[in-house]
């Protein structure tokens, strides 16, 4: 899986790219090396969440859907140590370019 994220700043774009690698099993993608998987629910949402959670560390989950074809909505969950949830974050993604 090829991820590339591109941040504009005035003129200037600074653009990063990343790989992932992974291995599908039904609608979980698993992303061993970073200890998280992606599960594919029916309606088109997604589920981020760690492989599994250790007590005494910080983990976040993420969902996220599609709300047009060139849009996403996210939204983190972050939890502290002690398993409190401790801060939300909802992004909106909007597709620049057609891959």
């Amino acid at each position: 899986i090829r991820i590339v994220h591109a941040e504009r700043a005035g003129e200037e774009e600074d653009e990063k790219e990343a790989f992932a690698k992974g291995y599908r099993d039904g609608n979980t993608v698993m992303f061993a090396a970073a200890g998280i998987h992606l599960i594919a629910t029916f309606g088109g949402a997604l589920v981020t969440q760690p492989l599994r959670i250790f007590a005494g560390n910080p983990c976040a989950i993420e969902t996220s859907f599609l709300v047009r074809p060139n849009m996403r909505k996210r939204v983190i969950r972050n939890y502290s140590a002690s398993g409190e949830w401790s801060s939300t974050v909802q992004l909106v993604e909007r597709r620049l370019v057609e891959p």
